[in-house]
């Protein structure tokens, strides 16, 4: 079971604990706007998450995040089957997220 978070509990999070927020939209969604700090390049769809995961720390906290929460959650499936332990879904994904975008 992947935990959710939401957009507040993710804001707290980032200020006390050290965490890698992971973009999987296509680029036409990120250049919409991206949560600051967030890594792109990620699409789910096309593929590239499932390519770059192999080269992420399986020790490190993670907090997927898409569109609406779908996609994040399958990506964050896909780690937990690798071994990672700390890895969360943005509840509602971009849509439940409201500032602090660049």
């Amino acid at each position: 079971m992947i935990p959710q978070i939401k957009p507040k509990e993710l804001k707290d999070l980032r200020a006390n604990e050290d965490l890698t927020i992971i973009d999987v939209r296509t680029p036409d969604e990120t250049a919409q706007g991206v949560i600051e700090g967030a890594l792109i390049g990620y699409d789910y769809n096309a593929g590239e998450f499932h390519e770059k995961a192999h080269d992420l720390d399986p020790d490190k906290t993670y907090v997927m995040v898409c569109r609406s929460g779908a996609r994040s959650l399958q990506a964050s499936l896909y780690l937990n089957s690798m071994g990672f332990e700390k890895v969360f879904n943005l509840e509602n994904g971009m849509i439940g997220w409201s500032s602090e975008i660049e």
